[in-house]
């Protein structure tokens, strides 16, 4: 597995906790390699040809694909496999973090605003929508606290995406960050965004792609998370890049009219 780049709010992991990580790495790599692809050989020799023994056709749209896949043994199995590692994967982390979870408080609360800027709105409204839910299976979600000025989901999501994307999306995790700024450039070479705007930023993995990216423009990043954008903003500043957060829902932003010419 790649090495993730050390920054400030980065967790520690010991020795076997490492060692457990990489494992749940190599897991993910088999799961999203040759166990999933196996699923199109259990479809071409024999889910596809049952369904044409039997209506005298081959499956006519994704419904019918996904429903027979859904009653076959192998695609269960893969499946249950596949969400159980994420569990487990969210489980590993969260407890390397819970054990240093003030110093990472401590540390994000130390941070200061050097480069960039952070603003958070401890009256904002959660929609139901993310509230009832853990997104990507990620206990608590984004939004959850669990303690005073936390960074928890921050620090979670931030090392349980580098090890569910078994690092392929580099070092910081920038990689769709700059993806999304190469195709810009090559796509539109006239622009050069002087005000851009990232909605649901995360703890900023792409945000410091577009920095780099577009280096004469202002980078501002929204998320609805407290804990997102605490450990986002600290994070960035370890990295002495500038970025202006804000705890925010993206269905109304407190920005004017105009604000931006690049919103991603």
């Amino acid at each position: 597995m790649n090495h993730q780049k050390q920054h400030a709010v980065l967790p520690k992991s010991s020795h076997d906790q490492m060692a457990r990580q990489s494992f749940l790495t190599l897991m993910r790599e088999q799961i999203m390699g040759p166990l999933r692809n196996a699923n199109k050989d259990v479809y071409r020799d024999r889910l596809q040809p049952a369904f044409q023994r039997g209506h005298g056709r081959a499956p006519s749209s994704r419904k019918e694909v996904q429903d027979l896949l859904n009653d076959d043994p192998y695609y269960q199995t893969w499946s249950a496999v596949h969400r159980t590692i994420q569990e487990i994967l969210w489980d590993e982390v969260g407890e390397t973090i819970e054990t240093q979870l003030p110093e990472l408080v401590e540390q994000a609360n130390a941070a200061g605003e050097t480069y960039g800027s952070i603003r958070l709105n401890p009256k904002i409204a959660i929609p139901k929508y993310i509230s009832s839910v853990d997104i990507h299976v990620m206990p608590g979600n984004f939004q959850t606290e669990l303690m005073p000025e936390d960074v928890y989901a921050g620090a979670l999501y931030d090392r349980g995406v580098f090890i569910y994307s078994m690092g392929r999306r580099g070092p910081l995790g920038q990689g769709m960050g700059e993806e999304t700024v190469g195709f810009i450039k090559d796509t539109f070479p006239q622009i050069a965004p002087t005000r851009i705007l990232e909605v649901g930023c995360s703890v900023g993995h792409a945000l410091l792609a577009f920095v780099d990216g577009f280096p004469e423009a202002d980078v501002y990043g929204i998320d609805i998370g407290a804990p997102m954008i605490r450990y986002a903003h600290a994070r960035a500043e370890s990295l002495g890049k500038a970025v202006h957060l804000s705890q925010q829902n993206a269905c109304q932003t407190d920005f004017a009219d105009d604000s931006f010419d690049l919103v991603v």
